[in-house]
């Protein structure tokens, strides 16, 4: 196309992004600097942009497998070319005053109809604010992870951008937007900070670690106390957590935790609002369930709940599932999307209120160096479909840049608690006691704090085990014997197997 002569009412363009990704730097050094492909000269009226990441340091690299982490400042490019090194422009940032007026002229734009319920001041200092804090989290993160500190500084600027600032105010329309629909709350006022506060919660603390959770909560609702409404970030996203499970299709056994809330509120607003999500988590971390009771919940007008049949509000979801594997190609990946996006238009052809979701399952098993996931760039920045991906481990930057990130942290003592009774209580033999389900919740979670146990077992094991005693305890009874059958079926194997047995064994007494 750029060498064969075509009808043209003048210069055409080519764009050609992160070229520094590509294998055959050669290559683009060709068409870019000699303006030829394969020897023959590209024509006259076509104009050649170029764009490319700069490289990170060498200390970044040993993060590629490292666990615990929810950002992964490296990702993958190869030095330029050195006459395109010549050549380039370092286009920079915005800086701190060029990020306040953005910010100030989005959010003017997004409330200009609305009354006003808060200073252009107060709200753009929200969105600075926690742009500013992701960095610092982010730095102190990989400073403790034993990132170079200058390195550490760098790769901590761009760990949050303006696609993070769009994504405030693109949910922050629609949950204003459902509060109209089912009038919720009482003035238009508290509707308008309720749903920024929650939209600060989708966009910068659900990616964060338990202790920065917990800073950053705090920052909020201090500075809600100077917020016409009383109403704090705390309160204002626990209200929509709560909201949404209260509608969703639970089957018995599925316990109520933090995760699983969670995990279902961000992908309920990420698929109706047609923002990727990437859920990072240890298995057994209700990744997978979340979604298959989205996807199961929200049927349009055959929904259950009567407020989620309002096709306004909430469009139905059709999945296309897709189990990504460490031989997964890009031409299987593109595929996918191209189903998912030809049924959506035929559902946008007749105004058919349906929403196609790409799910892809392990999206971290891919071996990078096949790039088999470099297709997923173009698709997530045209968000023609919703897109959610679950993976144990970070992705590369470039592809977390363009999604909201759900990092779900280990399973607290208090959530191992609501699932143990949750998966007890359907039983129909004596309930056990309380004490007894939180002393063995509270020696798995210490056991699971000593690294020789942390990759070998997971949470699963343990509700396996809590499954396995439910259905031996027919005679009311818990014995030593049940304990060790349960612990023999589902923490076998380890060499310090008498270790695990002392830490549960106690329980019984």
């Amino acid at each position: 196309m750029l060498v064969v002569p075509m009808e043209s009412s003048g210069q055409d363009k080519a764009y050609l992004d992160e070229i520094n990704t590509s294998s055959c730097m050669g290559l683009f050094k060709e068409i870019i600097i000699d303006r030829t492909i394969d020897g023959e000269a590209i024509l006259d009226n076509v104009f050649i942009i170029a764009a490319c990441n700069p490289l990170r340091g060498d200390s970044t690299i040993h993060l590629q497998n490292v666990k615990n982490v929810w950002v992964k400042p490296s990702y993958y490019v190869r030095e330029l070319h050195p006459t395109i090194d010549y050549l380039k422009w370092d286009y920079g940032a915005l800086n701190d005053v060029q990020e306040v007026e953005y910010i100030t002229a989005k959010m003017n734009d997004c409330t200009k109809d609305q009354p006003e319920a808060f200073t252009s001041g107060q709200l753009t200092y929200f969105i600075v604010e926690s742009q500013n804090r992701m960095r610092q989290y982010a730095n102190k993160m990989l400073a403790n992870k034993g990132v170079h500190v200058l390195e550490a500084m760098k790769c901590s600027r761009s760990c949050v951008s303006q696609r993070d600032i769009q994504r405030v105010f693109d949910f922050y329309k629609w949950l204003f937007g459902t509060y109209k629909a089912f009038q919720r709350y009482t003035t238009t006022e508290e509707q308008q900070i309720r749903a920024l506060l929650v939209s600060l919660g989708l966009v910068y603390y659900l990616r964060l670690q338990e202790l920065d959770r917990e800073s950053y909560a705090e920052f909020l609702d201090i500075q809600c106390r100077d917020l016409l409404v009383r109403c704090n970030f705390t309160t204002a996203f626990n209200d929509e957590l709560e909201w949404y499970i209260e509608r969703m299709n639970l089957p018995p056994g599925i316990a109520k935790t933090r995760a699983l809330k969670e995990n279902i509120f961000a992908n309920i607003a990420c698929c109706q609002t047609h923002t990727p999500l990437i859920i990072i988590g240890e298995p057994g971390t209700s990744k997978t369930l979340s979604f298959n009771l989205v996807s199961s919940t929200f049927k349009g007008k055959s929904s259950k709940n009567e407020e989620l049949k309002n096709t306004v509000a909430f469009h139905a979801l059709q999945p296309f599932f897709y189990q990504c594997s460490k031989h997964t190609n890009s031409v299987e990946v593109e595929n996918i999307f191209k189903q998912a996006i030809k049924r959506q238009r035929v559902f946008a052809s007749s105004n058919v209120p349906t929403f196609c979701v790409v799910f892809m399952d392990e999206a971290g098993l891919p071996e990078e160096r096949h790039e088999s996931l470099k297709v997923l760039h173009y698709h997530l920045d045209k968000r023609e479909v919703s897109f959610v991906a679950i993976t144990n481990h970070a992705l590369d930057a470039a592809k977390t840049n363009r999604a909201i990130s759900l990092y779900r942290p280990e399973t607290s003592t208090e959530d191992l608690k609501i699932l143990a009774k949750d998966l007890l209580r359907t039983s129909t033999a004596m309930t056990m006691k309380s004490d007894i389900i939180n002393k063995f919740c509270s020696s798995f979670s210490a056991m699971m704090e000593d690294p020789k146990y942390q990759n070998f077992y997971g949470q699963r094991d343990f509700m396996h085990f809590i499954s396995y005693i439910r259905g031996k305890r027919g005679a009311g009874f818990l014995t030593e014997d049940i304990v060790l059958q349960a612990l023999e079926r589902n923490f076998n194997g380890h060499e310090n197997f008498s270790e695990v047995f002392d830490y549960f064994l106690k329980v019984v007494g």
